[in-house]
């Protein structure tokens, strides 16, 4: 029978349509209005998610996060004139009927436990964002799944990966660079570099497996899932 691959998440977006596409799969009835089987080997096919975690806006786990999705919740937060002018936006955007005073922030991003990884608070505090929460939610996925981390075992753990623009190296670091001195800006790099999000896990967590930081603009976690089914 045909497989349920990838590429039907990109011809349906919503959870619905997934769904039903998925079901219409296990009847035998999928017909030429779903999306473009695809042929895939049975190597590829035996693929099961055994563990999983994440954050988002208004959620600090993926159980909260179906939650809030179930129950429509918006996890937008309205930001006062105070905290607006603290992050820099100017009087002018403030007076615009076009500026929204509105954000979606992660819950905990102030919680990394620098000593846990065996980082000083300095190089902690240099690293992106991005990069302290994929350290987190790599352990609390592979702790989900039921696997150790550092656990002494030689672990053939993959890990592929994406992350975004680093905002944090531009608005928070760049500009105190000169005060600090450029003996620190190596240690910004690394920190702030997206090649260095994966290899950085993988040598945290004593990960033996292929270790790749990819991008591909916004299908980047589709790719990251693609290749390591494929690995």
């Amino acid at each position: 029978g045909r497989k349920i691959t990838v590429a039907y998440i990109y011809d349906n977006p919503s959870i619905r349509s997934l769904a039903n596409v998925i079901a219409t799969e296990k009847k035998g009835l999928m017909n030429s209005n779903d999306a473009i089987p695809r042929t895939i080997s049975n190597s590829e096919a035996s693929v099961a998610i055994v563990g999983y975690s994440g954050r988002a806006p208004g959620a600090r786990d993926m159980d909260e996060f179906w939650k809030n999705l179930c129950n429509g919740i918006d996890s937008s937060v309205e930001l006062s004139e105070e905290e607006l002018r603290c992050a820099g936006v100017d009087d002018e955007k403030l007076s615009s009927k076009k500026f929204i005073n509105r954000s979606y922030t992660l819950p905990g991003v102030d919680e990394f436990d620098a000593k846990f990884w065996g980082l000083g608070d300095v190089e902690a505090q240099q690293m992106d964002p991005q990069h302290r929460l994929f350290l987190q939610a790599s352990w609390a996925a592979l702790e989900h799944a039921g696997i150790i981390p550092k656990s002494g075992e030689k672990n053939r753990t993959a890990v592929f990966a994406s992350s975004g623009t680093a905002g944090y190296l531009r608005h928070h670091i760049l500009p105190s660079l000169d005060r600090q001195g450029l003996a620190k800006h190596f240690a910004v790099d690394l920190g702030n570099r997206m090649d260095t999000l994966t290899t950085r896990a993988s040598y945290l967590m004593d990960l033996h497996g292929p270790s790749m930081a990819l991008s591909s603009s916004c299908s980047s976690g589709l790719v990251a899932v693609t290749m390591g089914m494929q690995a």
